[in-house]
C-alpha cells in the first residue's frame, strides 16, 4: 500500500514508485495539483499459484474460508483538482498465470482484479505518457477464469497528447468485464486528443459529455469508445 493524501500539491519527477507481485497492491495520490513527470507508477499483483482444490458442492464463501482461493487485487487511484502527467507510465495490472484446472469433483477459485479511478475537479493534461489497466487470468473454467478490468476517469476538461490511455484485458475462459469510461462533467470546457489511442484494446468503452458547451478536437488518433453527448 502506498497513499498520499494532501491538501497542497503533489510533485513526483524521475521517479519510480511500484508496488508489484502482490496479491493485493494499492496507490493512491490525493492532492490539490498533482505533477507526474518523467516517472513510472506501477500498481500490480501477480499469483503464479493454483491454489487449493476445493470439493465442488462447497459454496465460494465456503472454499475463501477455507484458504482454497487465489484472488488478486489492483487498485490505482489519483484525485486532484489538476492532474499533469508528462513523460510517464501510469499502470495498474493484474496477473492469475496458473491454468490448473478443475478435475472430477474438486474445483479451483481464481481470480483477477485491477481497477483504475481517476478523479479531476477541473483540468487532466496527459502527453507523452501512458495510462494502462491491465489483468490478464490464463484459467478456463468459470470458477478459475474470472478477469475484472475497470477504469474510471472524470475530468472537466481533457487534453491527450501523443499518448495512449488503455485496457488490456484477458480470461482464459472470456469470463468477467472489462470497462472503460470517461465521464466530462464541464460546464464549458475543452476536450483535446491528439495522436493518441483512448479506449480498451479489444472492446469498446464509452466517453460521456454532460453539458452542453464544450469544445470537441480529435485529431490523428484511435478511440475504441462511445462519444455520447449533451446528457444533462
Amino acid at each position: 500500500v502506498f497513499d498520499i493524501f494532501t491538501t497542497g500539491d503533489i510533485r513526483i519527477i524521475d521517479s519510480e514508485i511500484s508496488a508489484s507481485h502482490y496479491r493485493t497492491s494499492r496507490i493512491k495520490l490525493q492532492g490539490s495539483e498533482v505533477l507526474i513527470r518523467n516517472s513510472t507508477i506501477w500498481s500490480g499483483t501477480r499469483n503464479t499459484e493454483s491454489g487449493s482444490a476445493c470439493y465442488y458442492a462447497n459454496s465460494e464463501t465456503t472454499c475463501i474460508n477455507a484458504g482454497a482461493h487465489r484472488y488478486t487485487y489492483t487498485y490505482l487511484t489519483l484525485v486532484a483538482d489538476n492532474l499533469t502527467v508528462e513523460d510517464s507510465d501510469l499502470k495498474a495490472t493484474s496477473e492469475m498465470t496458473s491454468t490448473t484446472t478443475n478435475y472430477g469433483a474438486y474445483n479451483y477459485w481464481r481470480r483477477a482484479h485491477t481497477y483504475v479511478d481517476i478523479d479531476v475537479e477541473y483540468d487532466m493534461e496527459v502527453h507523452d505518457s501512458l495510462i494502462l489497466g491491465y489483468v490478464r487470468n490464463n484459467g478456463i473454467n468459470s470458477q478459475n477464469s474470472p478477469a475484472y478490468l475497470d477504469n474510471d476517469m472524470k475530468t472537466d476538461n481533457l487534453e491527450v497528447l501523443n499518448s495512449t490511455l488503455k485496457n488490456s484485458w484477458y480470461s482464459g475462459g472470456d469470463d468477467g468485464t472489462n470497462t472503460f469510461d470517461v465521464d466530462i462533467e464541464s460546464g464549458g470546457g475543452d476536450i483535446d486528443i491528439r495522436d493518441s489511442w483512448l479506449g480498451p484494446f479489444s472492446s469498446n468503452g464509452g466517453i460521456e459529455i454532460r453539458e452542453t458547451n464544450y469544445t470537441l478536437y480529435i485529431s490523428n488518433s484511435t478511440l475504441r469508445m462511445n462519444i455520447n453527448a449533451c446528457l444533462d
